[in-house]
């Protein structure tokens, strides 16, 4: 539900209801994909000492916790970006 809040009708200025319990579910799920993913990467740190970093960082990029890790920083990301130009764009 979309409610305008100003005397103006040409201005940007709205109250979406529901957005920020959307916004807040989103940081919660994209906050524990990047705790899980990081908390793998550094498992993984923790057993291949004996491995260079060349192979270190191939099996990274090849496993599925970096791209947890990369699709929570990708919804965290969307939330400031999306919240920093909200009121600019009239999204």
């Amino acid at each position: 539900m979309i409610r305008n809040i100003s005397n103006n009708k040409n201005t940007c200025e709205y109250i979406i209801i529901g957005d920020n319990v959307t916004r807040i579910f989103l940081f919660i799920i994209g906050f524990l994909l990047i705790v899980i993913g990081f908390s793998l990467l550094i498992l993984y740190l923790n057993i291949s000492h004996m491995y260079n970093l060349y192979n270190y960082v191939n099996f990274i990029i090849k496993d599925k916790s970096f791209y947890i890790f990369l699709l929570g920083e990708l919804i965290i990301n969307y939330i400031f970006i999306r919240g920093r130009y909200k009121n600019e764009k009239c999204l």
